[in-house]
């Protein structure tokens, strides 16, 4: 299969990334592209402000232990905000709900993960920032006029063609 199985990222570097991007204090949608069992979805939660937080995932066995697991967590509070859903990510058709959209390169294939990048890139409003927790080098967001990226020593964001963050995936 091309897809990828779990692969744990350790909290400290995805709350990393929440902070570089900006997405701390963000009281908008999560999504996690390939969640696994649901620990990035959870943790989002946990240290943003997100009021709605979806894991998408491919494997069915994943998506019940997560769905076990928070509920395992949520009993007696009320719940969270955060569902945890079968799906295939290159059929997914709601990439544009979300203002940040993670995923820890889900497809081993360059062929698939560029699909990917382009059904999400055709979907995404404007603001949505898209991290791919593998590479620091991937991290674009949507703009009124295309896409950019950070640029870490300006601390600003800079336009990039959409073909340039396809070829940094390998």
């Amino acid at each position: 299969e091309d897809s990828y199985p779990y692969i744990s990222l350790h909290p400290s570097r995805f709350l990393k990334l929440l902070q570089r991007f900006d997405f701390i204090n963000h009281k908008g949608a999560f999504l996690d592209v390939g969640s696994g069992i649901g620990d990035k979805t959870f943790l989002a939660f946990a240290l943003g402000k997100f009021e709605r937080l979806v894991g998408l995932e491919y494997n069915r066995q994943n998506v019940g232990v997560a769905n076990y697991l928070l509920a395992g967590l949520s009993k007696g509070s009320g719940g969270y905000p955060i569902s945890n859903v079968f799906g295939d990510a290159l059929d997914y058709v709601d990439y544009g709900g979300f203002d940040f959209i993670y995923m820890y390169r889900p497809f081993q294939s360059a062929r698939k993960m560029s699909v990917l990048i382009e059904r999400i890139a055709e979907q995404m409003k404007v603001g949505t920032v898209v991290v791919d927790g593998i590479s620091s080098d991937i991290g674009f967001k949507r703009t009124p006029n295309g896409f950019a990226e950070l640029d870490d020593n300006l601390k600003t964001w800079v336009s990039v063609e959409l073909d340039t963050i396809i070829k940094r995936i390998w």
